[in-house]
Order: C-alpha cells, then sequence, then structure tokens
C-alpha cells in the first residue's frame, strides 16, 4: 500500500507524457529541418556542378561535383559531371576512377567505359588496367566490337599470342570481329610492330617488373635489326644486347611460352640442334595446346630423320592453328621426302600465299588499311586452310561489297 495520494500518480503520468510528446515533436522538427537543409545544400552541389560546367569553371565544377558523388553516390549523372571536370583539369587517374564507378546496368556503362577504356591507355600507360576494362565490357555486352578490337590489339602488341588467338575466335563466333582482326591472325606466329618496342618500353616505365612487358620488349629487341635500331633511336641505344635480354627473361621467368618460343626459333635458325631438344623436352604440359611447339619438335623430328613423327607433328600444329603456314610448308617438305606426295603440291601453294601475305601485311602502313581485296586473298588462304568459321565470316563481311 502506498502513501501516495489517489489521483496525484495519473497527473504526473500525464505530465510525463506530455513532455516526451513535445520531445519527440520537437526532434522531429529538428530532424526535418536538417533533411530539409541537406536536401537544399545537394540540390544547389547540383546546380552549382551544372552550371559550373556549362562554363567551364573546372575547379568549382570538381568541387561541386565531388560534393555531389559523395551525396549521391550511385547517381551516374554525377560521376559523369566529375569525370568531365578531373578530365579538364588532366587530372586523368580521377577521370578513370569516376569512369569506372559506373553500374554494369546502368544504360550508359559501356559508352563510359569505352572512354574509360581509352583514357586508361592514352593518358593513363595503363595497358593491363585497359585489358580489365575491356574485359568488363564484354561481360556486360559481349557482342561489343570495340572491345573486341581493342583486347585483340592490346593482346598482340604485348606479345600475348595464346590470348589474341582465342579473342579473335570469340569475336568470330560472335560476328563482331573488326577486319584487321584477320590480319593478326595470319601474322600470329610472327607478331611485329614497327612500333612495338617503343610503345612496350613507355608501358615499362609504369610498370618496370611486369613479366609480360619484359618478354615482349626482349622480343621486340630480338626481332628489330640493328640498322633499324639506330635509325629508330637516334642518340639512345638499346639498353643491352638482344642475346642478354633474351637470356635474362629466359632466367627469369624459364616457362614463359614466348621466350621458350622465340628461343626454339633462333635454335632452328642457328641449325642447333641439341638446345632445341634440350628445350622441347623441359616444356611446360599447358604448352601442349600451342601449335608453334608441335611444328618445333616437327622441325626436330625431320633433322633427326624421323619423318613419320616429323608429319604427326605438323598434322597436330594445323589442327591447333590451321593458318600457320610454316607449318605448312614444313608438312609439304616432310611429306614429299617421305614419298607422299598427294598432298605436296596444294600444301606449298598454300603455304606460299601465307608467306606473301604475312610479307604484304607487315608493309601496311597500320592495320587498319586492309582493304576488300587483301581480304579477298585471305579468305582463299582460309578456304584453302580449311578453315571453314574464319572463311564464312570473311565472306559475310565482303557480302555487301559484292
Amino acid at each position: 500500500m502506498s502513501d501516495v495520494p489517489e489521483g496525484s500518480t495519473n497527473s504526473s503520468s500525464r505530465r510525463k507524457w506530455i513532455l516526451s510528446v513535445i520531445g519527440i515533436a520537437t526532434l522531429m522538427c529538428v530532424f526535418g529541418g536538417n533533411q530539409w537543409l541537406v536536401s537544399r545544400r545537394f540540390q544547389e552541389h547540383v546546380s552549382a556542378a551544372r552550371f559550373a560546367i556549362a562554363v567551364g569553371d573546372w575547379m568549382e565544377a570538381d568541387k561541386h561535383a565531388t560534393a555531389w558523388t559523395k551525396a549521391a553516390p550511385d547517381n551516374t549523372e554525377a560521376w559523369i559531371a566529375l569525370a568531365e571536370a578531373t578530365r579538364q583539369l588532366r587530372q586523368f587517374d580521377r577521370t578513370a576512377d569516376c569512369l569506372g564507378r559506373v553500374s554494369d546496368s546502368d544504360p550508359q556503362a559501356v559508352q563510359l567505359l569505352t572512354l574509360r577504356g581509352d583514357l586508361l591507355l592514352s593518358e593513363l600507360k595503363q595497358p593491363f588496367l585497359a585489358i580489365e576494362n575491356w574485359q568488363r565490357i564484354l561481360r556486360i555486352t559481349p557482342e561489343t566490337p570495340v572491345a573486341h578490337q581493342r583486347l585483340i590489339y592490346l593482346y598482340a602488341i604485348t606479345q600475348q599470342r595464346t590470348a589474341m588467338v582465342s579473342q579473335i575466335r570469340t569475336a568470330v563466333k560472335l560476328g563482331c570481329e573488326s577486319a584487321e582482326a584477320y590480319l593478326y591472325l595470319l601474322i600470329s606466329s610472327n607478331l611485329q610492330f614497327s612500333d612495338g618496342y617503343l610503345r612496350v618500353s613507355e608501358w615499362r616505365k609504369t610498370l618496370p617488373d611486369n613479366e609480360i612487358l619484359e618478354v615482349a620488349q626482349a622480343i621486340y629487341a630480338a626481332k628489330l635489326p640493328q640498322s633499324k635500331s639506330l635509325r629508330l633511336f637516334g642518340e639512345t641505344r638499346l639498353t643491352a644486347d638482344a642475346k642478354e635480354l633474351l637470356n635474362q627473361c629466359q632466367s627469369k621467368y624459364p616457362k614463359n611460352p614466348e621466350i621458350l618460343a622465340i628461343l626454339a626459333d633462333r635454335a632452328i635458325t642457328g641449325g642447333d640442334i641439341d638446345f632445341l631438344r634440350q628445350l622441347l623436352t623441359k616444356l611446360p604440359t599447358e604448352l601442349d595446346a600451342d601449335s608453334r611447339f608441335w611444328r618445333f619438335r616437327g622441325w626436330l623430328a625431320m633433322a633427326e630423320q624421323r619423318s613419320t613423327e616429323a608429319i604427326s607433328a605438323y598434322e597436330k600444329a594445323l589442327q591447333l592453328h590451321p593458318f600457320e603456314w610454316r607449318s605448312r610448308h614444313e608438312l609439304a617438305e616432310a611429306l614429299r621426302l617421305a614419298g607422299q606426295s598427294q598432298r605436296t603440291q596444294e600444301l606449298a601453294a598454300a603455304a606460299r600465299l601465307g608467306k606473301d601475305l604475312e610479307h604484304r601485311i607487315f608493309e601496311l602502313p597500320n592495320s587498319a588499311a586492309v582493304n576488300p581485296q587483301l581480304l579477298e586473298e585471305i579468305l582463299y588462304f582460309a578456304v584453302n586452310c580449311g578453315d571453314v568459321e574464319v572463311a564464312d565470316s570473311i565472306r559475310r563481311r565482303l557480302q555487301p561489297s559484292r
């Protein structure tokens, strides 16, 4: 039993309840006021960013667009605004970051990531971030021609032959390959670019310890005639002898397929059978899918007068890569020596055409210079090689002009 008079408890409870209601109402007013203030400030940043961009005041545009992205991190327009401001301020790393913030589901994703991919390569000298960017586009829309085109080029100039051929085949299957893809396919076993050494060397300034770039630089140096190197580099000579560069890469990356391939090629050119035999006995198993090493096995077997094994090796090389004219030429010779002359003339004729096409491709000013006549001849070569898929894709490309 309580000593408190009856009714006083109810009165006290009512006062507390009234005070609580007043407190909640006050908090709601404050919160509502803050929300209104935040919303007003947000709109001010949006308006200010748009106005600054319109008049070209890029510092102000940067400031307000940055605030806009913080307030609305999922707003694509905000990131586009900040990307434009930072681009004009030549802060390209920030521009690339902004363009990369777009959601994959955004309707503008492919367009914005396309701009980002070119920026990563041209201004930031980041080929591998560019590769990741183009791969992202293809995950969003696999039939994007420009993404396939850029990837094929990057794989080619960085001497990533297997990745390049795979990308070309994928683009052909999807029907979105560029015309120069056929050129790259034809020269895939002998990738050479007049600006290859300079371009890769420039990228190595940003990525000095990257295996792919270091190997590509060594390959370009090995393929560059000394007289041409002096003409290209003027006072600047190669930092080391080409052979030394290859030896360094072989020591650092003993399983790198491109280093192994060029060392095997040099052994064949120099007739070094012992070195080639030793190299081929230590190949990683994954190189069994690389047509070049079956050609090397075929050459070694012929040198050791094992004609049956040589023929089998060359056949395997052509099965993996029908466009390999060198394997076609050497197979023709192996069949002739073995007394199997049924296919010799056909193989030799196709090999001569492939060799001639490769030579003409190297003389083009750039890969975009491919013309219908050259495509017609590549089509004829593809037909003779039995590459139905590539032949059909070239026919589709030529159809409108016929």
